[in-house]
């Protein structure tokens, strides 16, 4: 009854209209999206404590890949626990890790589902798109360290600002 089929990534997507937020072009900004959504709480954390915030409320276009609560819940147990280290280098680890998560731009699911390869992200790495069967598409992002792989599992989010896509994993250099 709260659920309905549309067509997104050129594939058909079942999504439910109960959610908060709609998935259409909304007055908020990207921050202000990670804020009131509460299956980003982790998120919004690493982003105030990498001092991020006024990028992501800024005017300039910004893809995102939010990883949800639970993509923070698989991290390993080590990555997890408090690290020995000053604020100013744990300011630079998360800023690198919010960074890692974004492109200059908006980047629609018709130009990423289309499978152009290495997006610069704004952090140290690249990403690049691929559908996996029919239903669904992955983002694989790589670094000089190595590669990692997680599924888009919503829509995007439109933000006054950018694109907003969830994903299901935490990419960590």
């Amino acid at each position: 009854m709260f659920r309905r089929s549309v067509l997104a990534f050129g594939l058909l997507q079942t999504v439910d209209l109960r959610l908060p937020l709609f998935r259409r072009r909304q007055k908020r900004s990207l921050y202000d999206v990670v804020a009131q959504t509460p299956d980003f709480s982790l998120w919004k954390r690493v982003v105030d404590d990498a001092g991020l915030a006024a990028l992501l409320a800024g005017q300039h276009p910004l893809t995102i890949f939010v990883p949800t609560d639970d993509a923070f819940a698989g991290l390993p147990a080590d990555v997890r626990v408090a690290r020995r280290e000053s604020q100013d280098q744990r300011r630079r680890r998360l800023d690198a890790i919010v960074r890692d998560h974004m492109l200059a731009g908006m980047h629609r699911p018709a130009e990423i589902a289309a499978g152009r390869d290495d997006y610069p992200t704004l952090g140290a790495g690249t990403m690049s798109f691929s559908s996996v069967g029919t239903r669904s598409l992955t983002v694989e992002w790589t670094s000089a360290v190595g590669s990692e792989g997680a599924a888009i599992t919503d829509l995007p989010i439109e933000a006054a600002n950018g694109l907003l896509y969830v994903i299901s994993k935490v990419f960590i250099a």
